[in-house]
């Protein structure tokens, strides 16, 4: 059984290497790339806890680019 503080370790390695690389701010924009709300919430939130705000609100905006406009973080672009 993995232990809290297991499952912690392995939650920062992730997101520290996904930041370094910056393929976590691009991911969505640039393999036009479909999370559904609740993921986009769920990996915005992992870079947010872990210190890189910028990041998760890169998430949040590309995702909400490919929303559906009743959906909670629609946004008009060129796009839609």
């Amino acid at each position: 059984m993995t232990s809290d503080r297991e499952k912690l370790t392995a939650a920062e390695k992730f997101v520290e290497s996904w930041a370094d690389s910056e393929l976590a701010a691009t991911l969505i924009r640039d393999y036009d790339c479909y999370l559904g709300c609740e993921e986009a919430e769920t990996f915005a939130g992992l870079f947010r806890a872990f210190g890189h705000p910028g990041i998760a609100d890169a998430i949040i905006e590309d995702h909400s680019e490919h929303d559906e406009p009743e959906s909670d973080h629609y946004t008009e672009s060129e796009s839609n």
